[in-house]
């Protein structure tokens, strides 16, 4: 009965069903709205930053595979037609650049969490969560060279 007069309980509610759909637009909206969430105390700030966090790791992660699909039918379109500029470098290189730019944003939101909060092992929740996507966004990008 508390949660049900939690401030947080509808937010909570329609969370779920945007992490259902995985979908990056309603991620990131979702991410500016728990922002606004109120807080009573520094355990709910704390719990508040880290589920904008995580949104937004989801939503650069969604919009990523985005990227990484777009390139690699763009590659096996390319064989048959060429590579058509500025489309080509459009929905590659700069999408691809432009990702490498919300790593490093993502990756400095994290580290202020984890300084904020005295956690350790941030270099290892740093690699865990964008290692990855970062390594094959440098190697694309090498390949559109």
């Amino acid at each position: 009965e508390r949660w049900a007069s939690h401030p947080w309980c509808g937010f909570i509610e329609k969370l779920a069903g945007v992490m259902e759909q995985n979908h990056f637009p309603k991620l990131v909206k979702a991410a500016e709205e728990a922002a606004q969430l109120p807080v009573a105390d520094e355990l709910e700030e704390a719990a508040r930053d880290y589920i904008v966090l995580a949104l937004e790791h989801q939503a650069i992660q969604q919009e990523y595979n985005i990227a990484y699909y777009a390139k690699l039918s763009l590659d096996r379109v390319a064989k048959y037609v060429g590579k058509t500029e500025p489309t080509y470098s459009r929905n590659t290189t700069d999408a691809l650049k432009k990702m490498l730019d919300k790593f490093d944003e993502w990756e400095k939101k994290a580290r202020a969490y984890w300084q904020k909060y005295t956690l350790q092992d941030v270099d290892e929740f740093i690699e865990t969560h964008l290692g990855i996507f970062r390594d094959e966004c440098v190697r694309m990008l090498e390949e559109c060279k």
